[in-house]
């Protein structure tokens, strides 16, 4: 679901009519969550960086930072080196150059190249990189009202399976969630649960609202649910599985 924070109380800081509408266009942070080792936040870069590509625009015009946490250490540090390699061979030269300078010594004639475009060249000061860091989603090494967009997929879902510590777990993470999210922020959760069925409507009782409220502080809320309607008989399909057994 997608969770909209805003605060309708007195503000410690108030802006005008003016600052507000700039607000809006000034470059984004985004946080994601137990990231895992396929994050959401490496694909928001890349379709960033497609849109430089066919536009021209500054990618960090529309997001400046890009920020995906995990718990395990062995994760982050795989998706560092994926990404210094995807850079390392961002910076080489093509095969194609390659090939062609080698036609033109064979051929012992000398042509001069026309500079390369800007668009060519990948200029790493540029370019919107991902901030790979080990982080415990339960206390967050941010501070309040740090980033505009928060999301996690399945992180919720998988902690869920602890029987004992699951929800205050979950709680806990959502309250972090909601705490380094900035006002008229977008929290997004991806989740398995479907909000429309009891089980689903009881997750939400039970973890995304105690959890909103416990670190928004003020804050007010609107939650969005994007899914299918509950009919489809997923919590009879759920009861069912586990029914089975060998």
């Amino acid at each position: 679901g997608d969770n909209a924070k805003t605060n309708e109380k007195n503000s410690p800081i108030k802006h005008s009519d003016d600052d507000s509408e700039r607000s809006k266009h000034l470059p984004k942070q985004i946080l994601e969550v137990g990231c895992g080792d396929v994050p959401l936040g490496l694909d928001l870069r890349n379709d960033l960086l497609k849109m430089k590509s066919d536009t021209g625009s500054d990618a960090r015009l529309v997001i400046n930072k890009i920020v995906c946490c995990d718990y395990s250490e062995t994760v982050i540090n795989i998706l560092k080196e994926n990404a210094t390699a995807q850079t390392n061979e961002s910076l080489s030269p093509s095969k194609a150059t390659a090939a062609k300078t080698a036609e033109t010594e064979e051929s012992g004639v000398s042509i001069l190249s026309p500079p390369s475009s800007p668009s060519s060249v990948l200029d790493p000061s540029s370019c919107l990189e991902v901030d790979y860091i080990v982080a415990d989603a339960r206390e967050l090494p941010y501070g309040n009202d740090e980033f505009h967009l928060v999301m996690e997929k399945g992180t919720l879902d998988a902690m869920l399976s602890d029987v004992k510590m699951g929800v205050p777990n979950c709680v806990n993470i959502v309250s972090e969630m909601a705490r380094v999210l900035i006002e008229d922020g977008y929290l997004v959760i991806v989740s398995h649960l479907n909000a429309n069925t009891t089980q689903g409507l009881s997750w939400l009782d039970e973890v995304v609202v105690p959890g909103l409220r416990a670190g928004g502080g003020d804050a007010t809320w609107e939650i969005e649910i994007h899914g299918s309607d509950g009919n489809d008989g997923s919590d009879d399909d759920e009861d069912d599985d586990e029914g089975e057994g060998d």
